[in-house]
């Protein structure tokens, strides 16, 4: 986004104040002079992060980050690229040259303000400079060196020194000095964009569109007696470039984990093998319930039929002994025949007794012989289940302090120093209080504490781009802990 500004702001100066830019050129190289320095001295002081956001944002960032200095020489780009005669090119070809000075000013401003760290770094500690860091580094120093030569010749005492044919041949390394604009930034913006970072996003599509229809303009220029079709070529091709660049620079996609609730499966299959034991357990009951009175009612048969046949046999006995009773006669006839008759009724009444003890061994037999119905087993009385023990009030032990806690550790530039506040083992904030960090590396190395407070540690990933900041800010917070350790 700044860049968009920075480049809007440039047009609408040199639109509507060529003249007064061409006629108060020596006093706006020394404004860009002093602005270059005002960049350098305040890298080297620390004084950019006294700065309140506001001004960092809109004075400091589009001048030390190269921003303005890089729309200055887009509109120098196109000033060459312009078609002949047309509008914009009668704007920008009386100020081209001044706007190419100023521009390299600016340029060397933010060179030797970024040098301090990355070129430091890049012949001293080249490990630090991770991933398309060390490569945008290198692209640096490789513009610098094409730059300066055309920074020189641009002034108009020193150009009039020159052949002009010499001094053609060297303005054409420009055409690499703009490519590598291009690919700076690209290895800068890149990986944020990949990340999803929306500004780095938009600027890597601005960038493109921006440089590519300058090719294609610089080309079709260089192709003007060429058929029509042949200059479509580079159009054509300068839009598949930019589709495949946007493509490219779009977010990975992080596949979605799918966490499955084993728990909640689990307590279902439990809750539907009790309610399917449930009814098992109840039909039993019930059959137990109907088999009682079927027993019972065996029984009393038993018992009836015992009773019947006992009756039946005492009914015979009393019968029988209601026969024996006779009258007693005088004579001794009759008490012959009595005691005759008396004789054989005895002897019937043995035969009978006889009979009946048969009988009743036969019963007895036969009820023996049956199958007596099985006893049902008595349930058991359930245990009344045992009062447990009131468990003890379990005394929480945490492994972290509570309260506030500082942690160092090293950065990009320096030592980073954070404030970490805990509660009950939880990490309620983080904050910065110092540290040595530029930016836009530090804007985005903090996007690491919001990671770590989602996580409630600072085992996450660094910010890409931001190695060493990021990594810097998570041991600071590791200290920090390490404090506050019980």
């Amino acid at each position: 986004m700044n860049f968009i500004i920075c480049l809007s702001i440039a047009t609408i100066l040199a639109f509507t104040t060529g003249k007064f830019i061409k006629k108060n050129a020596n006093a706006l190289y020394i404004v860009a002079t002093a602005i270059s320095m005002w960049v350098i001295v305040g890298t080297a002081l620390g004084i950019f992060r006294t700065l309140p956001d506001w001004l960092s944002s809109i004075i400091w960032t589009p001048f030390a980050w190269g921003g303005f200095a890089t729309a200055l020489f887009v509109l120098v780009m196109f000033a060459g690229a312009a078609p002949h005669r047309s509008e914009m090119q009668k704007r920008l070809m009386q100020i081209r040259a001044e706007l190419s000075i100023i521009a390299s000013i600016l340029t060397l401003g933010h060179n030797l303000s970024a040098g301090q760290t990355y070129f430091k770094f890049l012949f001293t500690q080249p490990e630090k400079l991770t991933g398309t860091l060390l490569w945008a580094t290198i692209c640096s120093l490789v513009m610098m060196c094409i730059m300066l030569p055309l920074f020189i010749t641009s002034f108009p005492k020193i150009r009039r020194k020159m052949v002009a044919k010499n001094w053609k041949r060297l303005q054409r390394a420009a055409y690499a000095f703009y490519a590598l604009i291009y690919v700076h930034v690209f290895l800068l913006y890149a990986p944020k964009a990949r990340m999803g970072v929306a500004d780095a996003m938009l600027q890597m599509v601005v960038f493109s569109l921006i440089f590519l229809t300058y090719g294609v303009m610089r080309i079709q220029k260089a192709m003007k007696n060429s058929t029509p079709i042949m200059r479509r070529i580079p159009a054509v091709a300068a839009i598949a470039v930019c589709v495949g660049v946007t493509v490219w620079s779009m977010p990975k996609n992080q596949p979605v984990q799918e966490v499955s609730n084993l728990t909640a499966e689990n307590t279902e299959e439990t809750q539907q093998s009790e309610e399917t034991e449930q009814p098992q357990t109840t039909q039993q009951e019930q059959e137990q319930s109907e088999t009682k009175p079927q027993t019972e009612q065996v029984d009393n048969t038993n018992k009836a039929y015992e009773n019947t046949n006992k009756n039946e046999v005492i009914h015979n006995v009393v019968s029988t002994g209601g026969a024996q009773t006779g009258i007693a006669i005088p004579t001794k006839e009759k008490n012959q025949e009595n005691l005759k008759v008396h004789t054989k009724q005895k002897d019937k009444t043995e035969t009978n007794k006889k009979v009946l003890t048969q009988e009743e061994e036969k019963q007895t037999e036969k009820q023996e012989s049956k199958p007596e119905p099985k006893a049902e087993p008595k349930a058991e009385p359930k245990a009344e289940p045992k009062a447990e023990p009131k468990p003890e009030p379990k005394v929480e032990t945490y492994t972290y302090q509570d309260g506030t806690f500082t942690g160092t550790a090293d950065g990009f530039q320096g030592p980073i120093t954070v404030s970490v506040n805990i509660q009950k083992d939880v990490i309620k904030s983080i904050s910065v209080t110092s540290h040595s960090e530029d930016e836009p590396f530090w804007t985005n190395g903090k996007a690491v504490i919001t990671s770590i407070l989602s996580a409630q540690s600072t085992n996450v990933d660094a910010v890409s781009g931001a190695t060493f900041s990021s990594n810097g800010i998570k041991q600071a917070v590791d200290a920090a802990l390490h404090s506050a350790k019980n």
